[in-house]
């Protein structure tokens, strides 16, 4: 049991991690294209 409970907690971690790279390369992409103005 808290092995399955162990997994559903990485399992809950991992979107976050991915939701913030993401919200990250956003945030680049917005300060190159200022750069390119």
């Amino acid at each position: 049991m808290t092995k399955t409970k162990k997994r559903k907690s990485t399992t809950s971690v991992s979107p976050n991690r991915l939701e913030k790279k993401l919200k990250k390369s956003r945030r680049q992409e917005q300060i190159d294209k200022d750069n390119n103005d």
